[in-house]
């Protein structure tokens, strides 16, 4: 006795031949940086007792991008005197985060900048001492 069921097709129709299962990435992600890994190690640095939602890991996430592209823009845009190659260096990197950051916030991102150079400098020199 049938119950009135179907049987499935098993046959690919001419709209579904060449198409995969797989999951397309959303939109926004092939251009920017995927920088959650870093807020959550920060969060978890200042505080390890707090959690923070996916919805507001992804605004934090897509304002780093925001500021990096802004940031890329600027450095692109400085007036370089050696075209054929020009090397960045930390001059060129503050003077864009005061382009991209407004007054007060420029001058403790600046200091942030600078401390950060420092203590990069001051690695590189202790690997230095250690080699010799």
């Amino acid at each position: 006795m049938s119950m009135g069921l179907k049987k499935s097709s098993t046959k690919q129709t001419d709209a579904s031949i060449g198409k995969s299962n797989t999951k397309r990435k959303p939109a926004g992600s092939a251009t920017g940086f995927n920088f959650k890994s870093y807020i959550h190690k920060l969060l978890k640095e200042v505080n390890a007792n707090r959690t923070i939602s996916s919805a507001a890991m992804d605004i934090i996430n897509d304002q780093c991008n925001d500021v990096y592209a802004r940031m890329k823009t600027e450095l692109e845009n400085l007036p370089h005197k050696n075209p054929e190659g020009h090397i960045l260096n930390h001059k060129d990197i503050i003077t864009a985060t005061r382009f991209v950051y407004p007054g007060e916030i420029a001058k403790h991102a600046v200091n942030h900048i600078t401390r950060a150079i420092n203590k990069h400098i001051n690695l590189q020199q202790s690997r230095k001492n250690k080699a010799k």
